[in-house]
């Protein structure tokens, strides 16, 4: 991780554009937590590749890739299961599950996925973890535990009152 002193005078504009996605998933998860009318899974699900789009699309057009889509089987194999493993599975499994549960703890669940993704990275793929990767993970797992604290001492205040 890049120190925030090292950055570019020029490349503030990337940097905002990297808060586009958790901005939108954060609220996709707020909503969808708690609709206001009663969605179908489907509905659901058609949901967040909007929000997918509405965050890529100007990001690809911006850059302008060279290549679009595989041009390997191996390629198009290989798309196909990261489609189906880490982007359906996890996707339908949220679907069902985030209405039967509040918003608070899906944004808590949620709030792992970085500490989840920077342990995959350094297991499966050898990554080092540096200070700031380290230091990230101890801060969002605090914050967790300082939420969750607050949420315990809240439910217990309403049931004693």
């Amino acid at each position: 991780m890049p120190n925030p002193a090292a950055i570019p005078a020029g490349a503030w504009l990337s940097v905002a554009g990297c808060f586009l996605a958790p901005l939108a998933v954060a609220t996709q998860v707020q909503y969808l937590s708690n609709p206001r009318k009663k969605l179908p899974t489907a509905n659901r699900m058609a949901w967040m590749p909007r929000g997918h789009i509405l965050v890529l699309l100007p990001i690809a057009l911006w850059i302008a890739p060279a290549q679009v889509v595989p041009v390997s089987p191996t390629g198009f194999l290989a798309v196909l299961g990261i489609a189906i493993l880490a982007a359906t599975i996890p996707q339908v499994l949220f679907m069902v599950g985030a209405p039967r549960s509040c918003a608070d703890k899906n944004a808590l669940v949620g709030s792992l996925e970085l500490v989840v993704a920077l342990l995959t990275g350094a297991i499966l793929i050898g990554q080092n973890l540096a200070r700031l990767e380290i230091t990230a993970m101890v801060l969002i797992m605090l914050a967790l535990f300082i939420k969750q604290v607050d949420v315990k001492t809240h439910h217990k205040a309403l049931v004693y009152n």
